[in-house]
């Protein structure tokens, strides 16, 4: 007879058994990553004797470290409020984290009302996000196998519609956020269009976009989760005073 468990043997489990699994599967497999992603280089300068002095190598080092160190801190943040920690850990090593994984965690996560706070959330992200990574590794397989020959018979206006996807995806992203909440993401509307104008159109922060694009729209999040906690506790005291 299958067993039921209450709501706290749930969280109970979730957290002190399948989160920290997650954690150390995550970590190894992302170690495992960092030391594969060496071999081709390794190969270059053990096998083939392809090497450069050790002053290129530390320039590139630099180099790439300065240009990309904002988006490693800033986006595994803010990817990880919609895709949570396994999910987060599939989406690094497989790729396309904004424009494949993330539009289907939110997919997933709306249609059946849950977020990614909570372990069904949780499980039915990773499930879907797992989906992506085997389609995406067959989607991949056939472009390399036959992808010259689709591309030589798709009419030009279908080739013309590439350029839209990336926008195609945010707005349904957006639409379908919109569209579960209205009430509550109406007043994000506003703090948006600022965003968008001061970081477009603000030459100083038009440098710094991307970051400062997410910076904001955290500090506003966590104003308005004080305000509602303030909110609460406020309630909560009068109740008790009753």
């Amino acid at each position: 007879m299958e067993k039921k468990y209450t709501d706290e043997e749930v969280m109970e489990m979730y957290a002190n058994q399948f989160m920290p699994t997650v954690h150390k599967i995550g970590r190894l497999t992302t170690l495992l990553a960092f030391v594969v992603a060496f071999i081709p280089v390794g190969y270059l300068i053990f096998v083939r004797g392809f090497r450069a002095p050790l002053s290129v190598y530390i320039d590139v080092m630099i180099a790439a470290t300065a240009y990309n160190i904002g988006a490693w801190i800033i986006n595994p943040c803010a990817h990880f409020t919609v895709l949570g920690a396994a999910s987060t850990y599939m989406s690094y090593l497989a790729g396309n984290v904004a424009n494949m994984r993330i539009p289907v965690a939110m997919s997933v996560q709306n249609s059946l009302d849950t977020d990614i706070n909570t372990p069904k959330g949780q499980i039915i992200t990773i499930i879907g996000v797992a989906t992506t990574v085997i389609i995406n590794i067959c989607i991949i397989f056939l472009i390399v196998m036959f992808g010259n020959a689709i591309l030589n018979i798709l009419p030009e206006a279908v080739m013309d519609s590439f350029s839209f996807i990336m926008a195609s995806l945010f707005g349904s992203m957006l639409t379908m956020k919109f569209m579960s909440d209205p009430k509550h993401s109406a007043q994000y509307v506003i703090p948006a269009l600022a965003v968008f104008a001061v970081s477009r159109f603000v030459s100083f922060v038009s440098t710094y976009g991307t970051g400062f694009s997410i910076l904001v729209p955290v500090l506003f999040a966590y104003f308005l989760y004080k305000k509602d906690s303030g909110k609460s506790a406020g309630d909560s005291s009068e109740a008790v005073d009753l």
